[in-house]
């Protein structure tokens, strides 16, 4: 989004095609446009280079050297998108939030991810540019919030939001008898204290415990397993 942005200010450009991302739960490794624009190869690829530049020097502290943006010449597509479409979608990546939205300040002291919402994938179906985002968190009206600002996108651009597979939040409950149980459980059987902490992903629990909350019965539950490394 920022490169075609960025490349909009300097050329004329038509986008014709668009895609990234390889799914709604993954944060994406690579995406692609076909564009048209008055100007030569060589002087895209000049501005190609000098954003690449801006975006290293950003991740410098992370993996930034493995960045790289490349132009090329491309098949021709039948149709581009019309200038004030092109514009809303730009808007689009632009505006839909994305990142961490929110820490955990009980559970882990403020060092946990309490909330968090990523555009997974773009992609181009039926004469549509579809956008899809993942919102996380273990406060449920936080992430009814997240997806209020993403409807307000759509909203602004002349869009539509929908939204599917909800599943509830699992707060932390900072006073959890079955919790007390099992650190005197693994104390015994291990000479050794168990450590409690949490995870920013999705949990069964949540479904569990929302089923009984709406039976207005109050449930503890704690989610437990072993090591493991190199699960993907």
């Amino acid at each position: 989004g920022r490169v075609l942005t960025a490349l909009s200010e300097s050329f004329d450009l038509h986008l014709a095609a668009i895609s990234g991302g390889s799914a709604s739960n993954v944060i994406p490794s690579e995406s692609t446009a076909v564009i048209c624009f008055k100007g030569g190869l060589p002087a895209l690829r000049d501005s190609l280079a000098a954003i690449a530049g801006t975006f290293r020097h950003e991740l410098r502290a992370a993996d930034g050297e493995g960045l790289t943006l490349t132009a090329a010449p491309a098949e021709p597509e039948p149709q581009v998108l019309t200038e004030d479409a092109c514009a809303k979608v730009l808007a689009a990546l632009a505006l839909l939030p994305d990142g961490v939205a929110s820490m955990d300040l009980g559970m882990a002291g403020g060092r946990m991810v309490e909330s968090s919402r990523n555009l997974g994938q773009v992609t181009m179906e039926n004469g549509a540019v579809v956008f899809s985002c993942l919102t996380r968190s273990s406060i449920g009206s936080r992430k009814e919030f997240i997806y209020s600002q993403i409807k307000t996108v759509a909203e602004l651009i002349g869009g539509e939001a929908a939204y599917f597979g909800d599943y509830p939040a699992w707060e932390f409950s900072p006073d959890s008898p079955l919790r007390d149980v099992f650190h005197k459980a693994y104390a015994s059987l291990f000479c050794k204290e168990a450590r409690a902490g949490g995870i920013h992903a999705g949990l069964e629990c949540g479904f569990f415990y929302e089923k009984f909350r709406v039976l207005d019965r109050h449930v503890d539950f704690i989610s437990f397993g072993p090591d493991i490394t190199g699960a993907h």
